[in-house]
């Protein structure tokens, strides 16, 4: 297997190729961010100050790039989710939750006839509160 080139170099690890990809996807996001901001309004500059120096800003965004790129790492790791994702997952699970905690008494009554309806009643109004409880 031929080690890939990473960036004119040859790549002797998968750390160092993890690493260079991770770079060139964080350049990747960042131009298309940049590429994806909104325009200053016609007839308006830049806001300048003491520190827009070309070395500053070429530094701010290399910070802006390492900061992408271990990210990108992180994400591959599994150390980061999506909040989107994860909002869409817990949602399911928490409906899901409740959708059994609620079939409780019809099964309890089914599995089980010694039971009352006014003891069925009162279980079910049990788990009404503690679902009440733990929704906050």
């Amino acid at each position: 297997m031929d080690a890939e080139t990473c960036g004119g170099k040859r790549c002797n690890n998968r750390r160092d190729l993890d690493k260079r990809r991770a770079k060139a996807e964080a350049r990747r996001q960042v131009a298309e961010a940049e590429s994806a901001a909104p325009s200053e309004p016609a007839g308006s500059e830049p806001e300048r100050t003491a520190f827009n120096t070309y070395e500053e800003e070429h530094a701010r965004r290399e910070r802006q790039l390492a900061d992408l790129a271990e990210l990108e790492v992180a994400k591959r790791r599994g150390q980061l989710v999506e909040v989107k994702g994860l909002e869409q997952r817990w949602a399911a699970k928490v409906a899901a939750a409740r959708a059994h905690m609620l079939a409780v008494v019809t099964r309890i009554r089914q599995q089980m006839p010694e039971v009352t309806t006014e003891q069925a009643q009162k279980i079910g109004e049990f788990i009404q509160e503690a679902m009440v409880e733990v929704a906050g």
